[in-house]
């Protein structure tokens, strides 16, 4: 192979023959009513070789996701694929491919949410455009806002035109002798376009993924979003929407236009903040040895998780390994002086605690709820964060003695890694009234963790009921018995007769004081369509144990399950003959390719060739003789050592696989990193996490600190200052607090989920400190703090 630097690219010189489909372009067409959304993925293909070909791809939507649609357009020809029995369409795929004709196969891997599409006897030269359309509902967040997720990552990934055309530029300049590193770009194009209908006006629209998104406002009940790219963007796409007045019940009835039924969607978002609820939060954080590779990270989470504690809560932090040791002897009032002591104490933990014993610490801790010193309205949380896995004998103490204790608690348990035992995480949790959560190693635990706080925190909506009255919904409405701070509710059904003007009534104890809400259904939104009906089918599926049911509520609602699958035929005029040849086009590469091997200097192979896991022997001709790095540009050293470095995150399992770079690249590596270090400090004055770390107990932030470590001159801040005087009782505190959030709006909105409840400590403290002031108005003031950072 040639040895030159378009090589970079993932992309070697082929013969007409060994050329894949380019995916010319990629289009998303979202429409959204409330809490659904209904998605198309549009793909345009050109088989640009000289032999017919079979593709392969596969994608992951959404588990929520339920696919209703698969379309095939070619050669002025629309083939509408029909929802059949799995074997059955697989039966008619293969009939078409050996007749020569094309087929079109879209399947649901068993057990995962992975769809593969099958795409046979492509012609040469032809061109074809697949859509797959299917429907999610959108997850509320902890502030009541709606979240739409499309995980672009997870989407069918080709070669593109643009690449193909960049990798010709690169190869003919550089024959000519001719360096470059900006050829001329040819625009494969990618266009999400959403269309956004509420019941509720949008109070805002904002994506955290791609913030450059285009708005435009039709009615403040109808907005529109715009994302134009030249290429699939590499990061999943998230749109937060916010309405008016989320915590009220909401329902929309959906009529399918083809048979006159009717479809309701119900959800609920309660509001279960209390500053009254008496809260004893106790961290039981695993430092056995096996968590040296996370005991850094998770420091940072503590530090943030003691700052988001409550004004008037108890808590205490208890480490586990072998043995056991709690900072307190027993939970101590949260404030200034117990908050330091415990912030040192995190600083210095580390992973030296031996094994993993947990009976012990959770036997200590329970026991001392039953003290007579120990307040009974304390609501008592313990949180335990473990990465490893108990014995069977300990497991089965564990459950005997949470099933013996009288003590009320609830545990909230995290399993970090795949180490972690799923089994004694989710039954900790869930034999107590708590919730677990797994969290991989390379996802960041703080949010997760600071959203269960949240729920702890806060009051509980218990004995929940709903009444459908005279509507008569299918299936058995299944409504949790509690929802907790932070938890909604979304309930899907198909409802039999026409009787659809009834009321629904919502109701339980909130704080032991009964609660109660009727929607009256005249007054809901009325949309025509069947996403609903096909959402609340697919949910009723899930609930059904006879195959046979399930298989003909699939077909009857045209659904890909685990039992159906699409299949289209496209009849050829002119038979496809020749052998087919193999095309897999996967979201991710899971293996460093051998082009990328082949533009490394051979010191950097040697390692690598013992270990690359590759789909074919390798050879020594496959290894490039001398060393080209040594006569190329640094630009092309630079991406070959990122290459190596891009395989080691991939696809290495531990650090014994991972291959050496040279001491230049390191040292250039580091000098960049350090100088990306110093302009984000220069620019931000701190992380998040840092700031969040001035924050007193009860709140507030000391003015001469945040001035000084985010650089603001207090000649932009005195304006501020003198007009709150004569409003507050300490106004440097007040201002000082009203930068901080400030800060952390502007500068980390991102991060909102890691620092909300250190920002809705701050507001209740600004709001005892100045009683006339509201929400709002405070509000109003962190937005004015914006121009002295």
């Amino acid at each position: 192979l040639l040895q030159s630097p378009y090589q970079m690219f993932d992309i070697t010189s082929r013969t007409s023959t060994e050329q894949n489909p380019v995916l010319e372009s990629t289009s998303i067409f979202v429409r959204s009513n409330d809490a659904i959304a209904d998605v198309a993925l549009v793909q345009n293909f050109h088989n640009l070789s000289d032999v017919p070909i079979e593709c392969v791809l596969t994608m992951s939507p959404e588990k929520s996701s339920v696919v209703y649609a698969f379309e095939i357009e070619t050669e002025g020809k629309i083939l509408v694929s029909k929802v059949m029995p799995k074997e059955a369409a697989e039966n008619k795929y293969d009939d078409a491919i050996a007749r020569g004709d094309g087929g079109f196969l879209l399947q649901q891997e068993e057990n995962t949410n992975k769809l593969v599409i099958s795409v046979g006897n492509i012609a040469p030269q032809q061109k074809l455009k697949a859509t797959v359309r299917w429907i999610d509902t959108l997850m509320f967040r902890p502030n009541g806002s709606l979240r739409f997720w499309l995980p672009l990552q997870s989407f069918p990934m080709a070669k593109t035109s643009f690449e193909d055309q960049y990798r010709q530029e690169i190869k003919n300049l550089y024959e000519l002798g001719i360096k470059t590193d900006h050829p001329t770009k040819t625009e494969t194009p990618f266009i999400l376009e959403m269309d956004i209908e509420t019941s509720r006006q949008v109070s805002e629209l904002r994506s955290n993924s791609h913030p450059n998104i285009q708005q435009e406002s039709i009615s403040p009940t109808h907005h529109k979003v715009k994302l134009e790219t030249l290429s699939l963007p590499m990061t999943n796409f998230e749109l937060l929407i916010s309405h008016q007045e989320p915590n009220q019940p909401n329902a929309v009835l959906e009529k399918d236009p083809s048979n006159g039924s009717h479809a309701i969607q119900l959800t609920f978002f309660p509001l279960l903040e209390s500053d009254k609820n008496l809260v004893d939060v106790i961290f039981v954080v695993d430092r056995s040895g096996s968590m040296d590779d996370k005991i850094e990270q998770t420091k940072e989470m503590l530090h943030m998780f003691l700052r988001s504690l409550p004004i008037g809560s108890f808590f205490n932090l208890v480490s586990f390994g072998s043995e056991f040791a709690s900072l307190f002897p027993e939970s101590r009032l949260y404030d200034d002086e117990s908050l330091k002591s415990a912030s040192d104490h995190v600083s210095g933990m580390k992973a030296n605690m031996g094994g993993t014993n947990l009976i012990d610490p959770l036997q200590s801790i329970i026991g001392k709820f039953s003290h007579a010193s120990s307040d009974p309205n304390r609501q008592r949380r313990i949180f335990v964060l473990t990465d490893g896995e108990v014995v069977s004998r300990q497991m089965e103490q564990i459950r005997q003695f949470l099933g013996s204790t009288e003590a009320a608690f609830k545990i909230f348990s995290f399993g970090i890694g795949d180490g972690a035992s799923p089994e004694l995480v989710h039954d900790i949790a869930s034999m107590t009234g708590g919730s677990s959560e797994m969290i991989p190693s390379d996802v960041d635990m703080q949010p997760i963790i600071m959203r269960q706080l949240m729920r702890a925190i806060g009051l509980q909506l218990e004995d929940l009921k709903i009444d459908w009255h005279s509507l008569k919904v299918q299936g058995d409405p299944a409504v949790p018995t509690s929802l907790m701070n932070g938890d909604a509710i979304q309930l899907l059904h198909i409802i039999d007769g026409d009787a659809v003007d009834s009321d629904i009534t919502i109701s339980g104890l909130i704080d032991s004081n009964p609660f109660q809400h009727t929607l009256n259904l005249k007054n809901a939104k009325r949309i025509e369509g069947q996403c609903i009906h096909r959402m609340a089918a697919h949910a009723l599926i899930g609930s059904l144990s006879d195959p046979k049911a399930r298989l003909a509520l699939a077909l009857h609602h045209s659904l890909v399950t685990s039992q159906t699958s699409f299949v289209a035929i496209e009849t050829k005029s002119e038979k496809i003959e020749s052998t087919m040849k193999l095309i897999e086009i996967a979201p991710k590469r899971k293996r460093m390719p051998l082009e990328k091997l082949q533009m490394i200097s051979p010191p950097m192979q040697k390692p690598m060739l013992r270990r690359l896991r590759a789909s074919k022997p390798i050879t020594n001709s496959m290894i490039p003789q001398g060393n080209f790095l040594e006569a190329s540009t640094n630009h092309s050293y630079g991406f070959a050592c990122d290459a190596v470095e891009e395989w080691n995150e991939e696809c290495c399992e531990d650090d014994s696989f991972e291959i050496p770079i040279s001491q230049t690249r390191e040292k250039k590596s580091k000098k960049k990193e350090n100088k990306q270090k110093k302009q984000k400090k220069e620019s931000s004055g701190s992380s998040y996490q840092d700031l969040c770390k001035m924050q007193s107990a009860r709140g507030f932030w000391d003015l001469d600190a945040i001035t000084k470590n985010m650089k603001i001159d207090m000649a932009k801040v005195m304006p501020i200052l003198n007009s709150l005087k004569t409003v507050v009782a300490s106004p440097d505190l007040f201002v000082a607090t009203l930068i901080a959030l400030a800060a952390l709006e502007k500068k980390f909105k991102q991060a909102e989920n890691s620092w909300r409840l250190v920002k809705a400590k701050s507001i209740k403290w600004m709001m005892k400190e100045a009683p006339s002031m509201s929400e709002k108005a405070i509000q109003d003031h962190i937005a004015q703090c914006y121009q002295v950072l």
